[in-house]
């Protein structure tokens, strides 16, 4: 058996949030007698490595691997936004090369949202944990979701506990936190499918509009992938307001959407 060691664990700014949840402070000292992981020790008091930007051990930057083995300070830090998944650090060596994320089912309704401002996004209903952790691997996927266990998964490289409850709220979080600027590429993208959209002649889709839908819109869009027909009509103005509501540049959006 190992001799005893202390660990001084400062956790910085507003992720000691996922410390407090189980009654603990951002600021303790764990007594050891096994090696461990910085990873395993974080997040056996419940804070995801996905939430962690930077870890020092006794003042020198260390990665999720690194294992403590006498009495130490470690020191960690959130990730600072904007969040650039494209720079390597010590710990996220392998950077992705652009910005795609996959979204959970318990934020589901933020998928369909990103779309609507451009951002590539994916989500599949009742996929286990275990495909949503191994599609993010394979495919270089940013998760997003509530889900604190999904976030621990190893498999997971970059990741956010979304914060927010209201969806347009979540929408303002993810642009920040990811550091998404506009102009935003508005209703550009498939709801559903998350295809780019194509511009489509309203002869060839005439016979699947509504009377007044005919008489009054001219210009409509078509997903390639399931053939869904999009046109701006008021629930894209309500998606605007909502958008500016929650603190989003909507200035890139047709002005005319507006009126």
């Amino acid at each position: 058996m190992m001799p005893l060691f202390e660990i001084h664990l400062v956790v910085h700014g507003e992720i000691g949030w996922f410390l407090a949840r189980r009654n603990r402070k951002a600021d303790l000292r764990l007594v050891r007698d096994r090696r461990a992981s910085l990873k395993d020790i974080l997040e056996s008091l419940g804070l995801p490595h996905t939430e962690v930007g930077r870890l020092l051990a006794d003042g020198m930057e260390v990665g999720f691997s690194h294992v403590p083995v006498h009495d130490c300070r470690v020191d960690v830090h959130p990730v600072n936004s904007p969040f650039d998944v494209t720079r390597p650090t010590v710990l996220r060596p392998e950077a992705w090369d652009k910005i795609r994320f996959l979204v959970d089912d318990n934020v589901g309704r933020l998928a369909g949202l990103l779309r609507a401002v451009g951002v590539d996004t994916l989500h599949t209903r009742g996929t286990t944990d275990f495909d949503l952790a191994a599609r993010c691997e394979a495919e270089h996927l940013i998760l997003l979701t509530r889900d604190l266990g999904l976030l621990k998964r190893k498999q997971i490289l970059f990741g956010r506990y979304i914060r927010e409850t209201d969806p347009y709220r979540q929408l303002k979080e993810v642009l920040s936190v990811f550091g998404i600027n506009g102009p935003y590429a508005f209703f550009s993208r498939c709801f559903l499918c998350n295809c780019p959209l194509k511009p489509i002649e309203k002869e060839t889709v005439s016979h699947r509009l509504k009377p007044e839908t005919c008489r009054y819109v001219s210009a409509f869009s078509s997903c390639p992938s399931c053939q869904r027909l999009y046109w701006h009509g008021p629930h894209v103005r309500r998606m605007l307001r909502k958008m500016a509501d929650a603190g989003i540049d909507i200035s890139g959006a047709n002005t005319h959407l507006l009126d």
